[in-house]
């Protein structure tokens, strides 16, 4: 069984889709709802064909959903701004070293490839100190 994993952008655009989905259906409805209030013959056919939509279009379902999609899209830009205050940007470490150390690795890293390493005594007291603590 193969898993997905959804990212928050995905997930942030998958929910202005629906909100975008759920405003052009409640506009949509608005019309429809409208039209059956203005419209006497419109009335007399649907309470004769379908009695149950006339309830579904009287203006109450229409407002309800534009509730719904005023909500959501109040909680969506909500919850877009509280992300976007997140700094995503990580911060580098902090390294404090001591000159010294950095010299002697930038000696051991930057050494040409065809001259052997030159070990100091120093360097092999330090080493063995470090390997001893």
């Amino acid at each position: 069984m193969r898993t997905r994993t959804i990212n928050s952008a995905t997930i942030r655009s998958m929910y202005l889709i629906i909100l975008v989905q759920l405003i052009i259906i409640a506009f949509l409805l608005a019309i429809i709802s409208n039209e059956y209030l203005n419209n006497y013959w419109m009335q007399v056919w649907i309470a004769g064909k379908a009695p149950m939509l006339a309830f579904l279009i009287n203006g109450q379902l229409d407002s309800l959903l534009i509730g719904v999609a005023a909500a959501g899209t109040v909680l969506f830009l909500n919850n877009a701004l509280a992300e976007s205050k997140i700094d995503p940007q990580t911060r580098k470490p902090t390294v404090i070293m001591d000159t010294r150390e950095l010299a002697r690795i930038e000696k051991k890293v930057l050494r040409k490839p065809n001259k052997p390493q030159e070990n100091t005594p120093e360097d092999l007291l330090r080493d063995l100190e470090k390997q001893e603590a």
